[in-house]
């Protein structure tokens, strides 16, 4: 007999939670893609803001605001943050990345 102590008992969730849980999912799915394809040995700086940029848009879709109110919460709420860029502007540092990286390519080959 195996014991899951740390197991929540998911037998125990209303229809309606469910309906949450499955929300959630959908929701959070490409914050874990880009998080894997960020914290990988290939990836760089320059990647950070098309994925954050990648990210904005996607909350922004019409049908993800069609939710549970607690979700569109969530929603609107990781919308706010990654909106949120103080002193920076972030086209401006995409395109200095760019042609950083650009250059040593070209002086440094």
């Amino acid at each position: 007999m195996e014991l899951n102590v740390f197991s929540p008992p998911f037998e125990n969730l209303s229809s309606e939670q469910w309906d949450i849980v499955e929300q959630l999912i959908i929701l959070l799915k490409p914050f874990e893609e880009i998080t894997k394809n960020t914290s990988s040995t290939y990836s760089s700086i320059s990647d950070v803001i098309p994925h954050v940029t990648t990210l904005s848009r996607y909350l922004q879709k019409e049908q993800l605001k069609q939710q549970t109110p607690q979700v569109d919460d969530l929603r609107q709420s990781l919308q706010d943050n990654l909106n949120f860029r103080p002193y920076i502007d972030a086209q401006i540092i995409y395109y200095q990345l760019y042609w950083t990286r650009h250059t040593k390519l070209f002086f440094y080959d």
